[in-house]
């Protein structure tokens, strides 16, 4: 976490980033794009495999 602290002085986060299909984006917006998207996968594979289960 220390070296995230160290970062962030350092990286301008609110540059932006061109992202196909959505536009631009900032670097913190991607970033909880990546997370909430990543828990959106990890809820639909306990789905099927509780659908398999049954």
């Amino acid at each position: 976490m220390e070296r995230v602290r160290e970062l962030s002085k350092s990286v301008n986060l609110f540059e932006t980033i061109d992202v196909p299909g959505f536009g631009e984006l900032t670097k913190p917006e991607l970033f909880h794009f990546i997370i909430f998207h990543t828990q959106r996968h990890i809820i639909q594979l306990r789905n099927i495999r509780m659908a398999e289960m049954n």
